[in-house]
C-alpha cells in the first residue's frame, strides 16, 4: 500500500511541475517583453496581462507592480494617457509598499511626462520634484541629471524661459556631467532654443551647434532631430529660409527612415512655413499621416480592449473544461497505478466508479436547486418593480424598468455557470465575477470602450449566496455602464474581492463622472441603487457609495 501512495504523489508531482514550467508569471513576462522590444505591441499587450495575473496568484507584487508599468507604458505609446497614469500609479502603490526608490522614481518621472503631454505643467512639475528628491536620496547622478533635464524642459514648454536656462545650467555644472555626453548636448540645445526665444543672439549659434556635434558623434537620432528643429525654427525667425529648408529636409529624412511620426508631422509644418509654393502638398501629406497615426492608436487600444476580454473569456473556457475533464484525469492517472499495481486494479476501480455514481447524484440534485432558486431570485426582481412602480409618478423612471428584461436574461446566463459547477458544497467567486462582466458587456450594448479589470481572490461560497452576489455585481456594472460614463466613450471599471475580518470586501471603482447626490438617501436613491440594497440585505451586508477624485468607489461587505 505505501508503495502504490508513492507512484501516486509522483505521478501528480511531475505532472503539477510541467504545469507550472509553461504557466509561471516569469514564463509570460519574458515572452511579453520580447514581443516589445520587437515592436509587437499587441502580442506584447496580452502576455503582459497574463503574467500581471499569474504574479497575482503567485502572490510575486513586485514583479506584479513591473508587469502593470509596462503595460502602463504600452498604453502612453497609443496615446491612452489616462490609462497609463492609472496603471502608472497602481504601480507605484505597490512599489512604495515594497520600498524600492529606484522603481518610485521610474513611476514619478513617468507621471510627470504623462501630466506634461496633458498639459498639465504645474502638476508634473511636483512629480519631477518628487522624483529629483528620490535621486538625491539614493546619490544617483544619473537619475539626478534625468529628473533635473525634464523639470528644466517642463518650464521651457510653460514658455518660462528663463527658469528653464537655470535649470539646464544646474545639469551642466554637475561634477559628473562629463559622463554623460547626451544630457551635456541636451542642456546647450535647450539653452540655445530659450535664449532664442528671450531674444539673446550672443553666442546663441555657437551653442546649438556645440550641441549637434555631440548629437552626431553619438549618433543620437533624437537629439540630431531635435537640434535640427530648433535650429529651422531659429532660421525661420531671420527669415534665412534655405537654412531652415536644408535642416528641416535633413530631420525629415532622418524622421521617416526612423519612423519617428510625431516629429514627420512638426517638420511637415514647419516647410509649409519656409515653402509656400508646395504648402498644399505638405498640408496634405500630414492630413493624410495624422489620420494613420490616430487610425493605428485607435486600433491598438481597440485590441488591447478585446485582448482583456478575449482573455478573461479563455480563462473562464479553461477553469470549465479543467473541471470538466477533473474526474478523467484522476482516472488516467489511477489506471497507470492500476497496471502497476494489477492486485489492487479490481479495488481501486469499483471504490472509484461508486464515488462516481454518488457525486453524478449529487450534481443532478444541486442542478435541481439552483433552478429553484433562480425562480425564487427572479420573483424577488418582480417584487421590487412592482413595489417601486407603486411609489412614483415618474414615467421616465417607469420606462427604466424595462431595461430590467435585458438584466433579468443576464441573470439567467449567469445560473448557466452554476450547472456547470461540480462542487455542491460552494462555487469559485473569481469563476462567477469574471463571467459576470463578460456577460454584463454582452447584455447591455454599447458604442464606448468600458474595460472591466476584475482581481478576485481564491474564494469559495456557497451557490445561494453567490446568485444573489452575481446579481449586485451585475446591477453594479449596468449603473456604470448607464451613468459614470454617460458623457465618455472610454473607461475602466475595476472589480476586486478578499477576504477581511471574516467577511467578503468587494471594492467596485471607476473612472466616470462620479455622481452629484448622496446615494446613502433614501429620497434621493433611483430604482437600481434600491434594489441593490435589497439584496445586500438579503445577505446581512453592507454597501458605501463614495465620490473619489475621479469616478466612484464601491465597498460591499458580505459576511462568508
Amino acid at each position: 500500500m505505501r508503495y502504490f501512495k508513492f507512484l501516486l504523489i509522483f505521478v501528480f508531482s511531475v505532472n503539477s511541475f510541467a504545469q507550472k514550467s509553461n504557466n509561471n508569471g516569469l514564463y509570460y513576462f519574458k515572452k511579453a517583453y520580447k514581443f516589445d522590444i520587437n515592436q509587437k505591441k499587441d502580442s506584447a499587450f496580452y502576455y503582459y496581462s497574463k503574467a500581471e495575473k499569474q504574479f497575482y496568484i503567485e502572490d510575486n507584487l513586485y514583479n506584479q507592480a513591473r508587469v502593470i508599468l509596462n503595460i502602463g507604458n504600452l498604453q502612453s505609446e497609443q496615446n491612452d494617457l489616462v490609462g497609463s497614469e492609472i496603471n502608472t500609479i497602481k504601480a507605484l502603490l505597490i512599489f512604495k509598499k515594497l520600498n524600492k526608490p529606484f522603481k518610485i522614481f521610474t513611476c514619478y518621472n513617468k507621471l510627470g511626462i504623462l501630466l506634461k503631454n496633458k498639459e498639465q505643467y504645474h502638476k508634473a512639475n511636483e512629480y519631477y520634484n518628487k522624483a529629483l528628491k528620490v535621486a538625491d536620496s539614493l546619490n544617483k547622478t544619473k537619475l539626478q541629471l534625468i529628473a533635473t533635464s525634464n523639470i528644466a524642459i517642463n518650464y521651457k514648454q510653460q514658455k518660462e524661459y528663463q527658469k528653464s536656462i537655470e535649470m539646464f545650467y544646474r545639469v551642466l555644472k554637475h561634477d559628473s556631467i562629463k559622463n554623460y555626453p547626451i544630457k551635456k548636448a541636451r542642456a546647450l540645445n535647450y539653452i540655445a532654443y530659450c535664449n532664442y526665444k528671450l531674444k539673446k543672439k550672443d553666442s546663441l549659434l555657437q551653442l546649438f551647434f556645440e550641441a549637434k556635434e555631440i548629437y552626431n558623434t553619438k549618433n543620437h537620432i533624437p537629439g540630431v532631430i531635435s537640434n535640427n528643429l530648433f535650429l529651422a525654427e531659429y532660421y525661420i525667425s531671420e527669415d534665412k529660409l534655405s537654412e531652415a529648408k536644408k535642416y528641416l529636409n535633413e530631420s525629415l529624412n532622418i524622421a521617416k527612415k526612423n519612423k519617428r511620426n510625431s516629429n514627420i508631422l512638426l517638420i511637415l509644418k514647419l516647410l509649409s512655413k519656409v515653402n509656400p509654393i508646395k504648402s498644399g502638398y505638405y498640408f496634405n501629406e500630414y492630413t493624410n499621416l495624422n489620420d494613420s497615426i490616430d487610425k493605428v492608436q485607435l486600433l491598438h487600444k481597440n485590441q488591447f480592449a478585446i485582448i482583456t476580454y478575449e482573455t478573461i473569456e479563455k480563462e473562464q473556457k479553461i477553469i470549465i473544461q479543467k473541471n470538466t475533464i477533473k474526474t478523467k484525469n484522476k482516472l488516467q492517472k489511477l489506471l497507470i497505478v492500476i497496471i502497476i499495481l494489477s492486485i489492487l486494479s479490481a479495488i481501486m476501480l469499483l471504490f472509484y466508479n461508486k464515488k462516481l455514481h454518488i457525486k453524478n447524484n449529487q450534481i443532478n440534485s444541486l442542478q435541481i436547486e439552483i433552478r429553484h432558486r433562480l425562480k425564487n431570485n427572479l420573483a424577488m426582481v418582480s417584487s421590487f418593480i412592482n413595489k417601486a412602480k407603486k411609489n412614483t409618478n415618474n414615467i421616465n423612471e417607469i420606462e427604466n424598468y424595462k431595461t430590467l428584461n435585458g438584466r433579468i436574461n443576464s441573470m439567467k446566463s449567469i445560473q448557466e455557470l452554476l450547472y456547470k459547477n461540480s462542487n455542491i458544497d460552494s462555487i469559485n467567486l473569481n469563476q462567477i465575477i469574471t463571467s459576470i462582466a463578460k456577460l454584463s458587456e454582452n447584455g447591455f450594448k454599447s458604442n464606448k470602450q468600458i474595460l472591466i479589470k476584475t482581481q478576485i481572490e481564491n474564494i469559495n461560497i456557497n451557490s445561494k449566496k453567490a446568485e444573489i452576489t452575481g446579481l449586485i455585481i451585475n446591477e453594479l456594472i449596468t449603473n456604470a455602464y448607464k451613468y459614470a460614463f454617460i458623457n465618455k466613450k472610454n473607461g475602466i471599471i475595476s472589480i476586486k474581492a478578499f477576504i477581511k475580518d471574516k467577511n467578503i470586501l468587494f471594492l467596485i471603482e471607476d473612472d466616470g463622472i462620479g455622481f452629484p447626490e448622496d446615494l446613502d438617501n433614501k429620497k434621493s436613491s433611483s430604482f437600481g441603487i434600491k434594489l441593490i440594497k435589497g439584496l445586500t440585505n438579503q445577505l446581512n451586508g453592507k454597501i458605501t457609495f463614495s465620490n473619489k477624485e475621479k469616478g466612484t468607489k464601491i465597498s460591499l461587505t458580505i459576511p462568508l
